[in-house]
């Protein structure tokens, strides 16, 4: 029987857009190919394996068995409740432990600290002077004030003298402890090292 159309089938099979697979694809085939022909040799040689076949007696000996049904082990029953009781004895005596009375009695530990009383008496603005008078050397040299070196100086300065005044405002209402002190020697110690360092790109 000859097929109607043949040209036009043959038209359109020549139209069809050609496809071509990615690297993917042929990396993934080339993959199955390598590992077929690397297995090949293998299943060769598990074809010409002899066949085994075992003597009856091996046969007999599993037939007696599956007939014989399966072997209660009350041994291993007795183990599993010695386990049991072993494990609930030692659930009960964790239970317990909390109960039980102590050998250990509380202590009570303390300590006391002694306070150099000139550290209580610190004038923090015996040298709040020298503070000031770096304002009046700043208007005499306006241009080397508002050098970025010495604003970000100047702002540095004025965080500390924020951080001083909060200080002696919590040292004035918690009295004298000593961790404020420390805290407030510290910020007075940076304090006169910024200063320096103005005063030293003013002059």
């Amino acid at each position: 029987m000859k097929e109607k159309n043949r040209q036009t089938l043959k038209d359109a099979l020549r139209r069809l857009p050609g496809y071509e697979p990615g690297e993917r694809v042929w990396a993934r085939i080339e993959g199955e190919l390598e590992r077929e022909s690397r297995e090949a040799p293998l299943r060769q040689a598990l074809q010409e394996l002899p066949e085994y076949e075992p003597p009856e007696r091996v046969w007999d000996s599993i037939q007696r068995r599956l007939d014989e049904g399966p072997r209660r082990r009350w041994l291993s029953g007795a183990r599993l409740r010695v386990a049991a009781a072993v494990a609930l004895l030692i659930l009960g005596v964790w239970a317990l432990l909390p109960y039980l009375p102590s050998q250990n009695t509380p202590e009570l530990h303390y300590a006391t600290e002694t306070v150099d009383p000139a550290l209580l008496q610190l004038d923090w603005e015996e040298d709040q002077e020298a503070f000031e008078a770096w304002k009046a050397l700043c208007r005499e040299k306006l241009a080397t004030c508002r050098q970025p070196e010495v604003l970000e100086l100047q702002n540095e300065l004025q965080e500390l003298e924020e951080a001083r005044r909060a200080l002696r405002q919590a040292l004035g209402q918690y009295g004298t402890d000593l961790q404020l002190i420390a805290q407030m020697r510290h910020i007075e110690l940076q304090r006169t090292e910024v200063l320096k360092e103005i005063i030293e790109k003013l002059i």
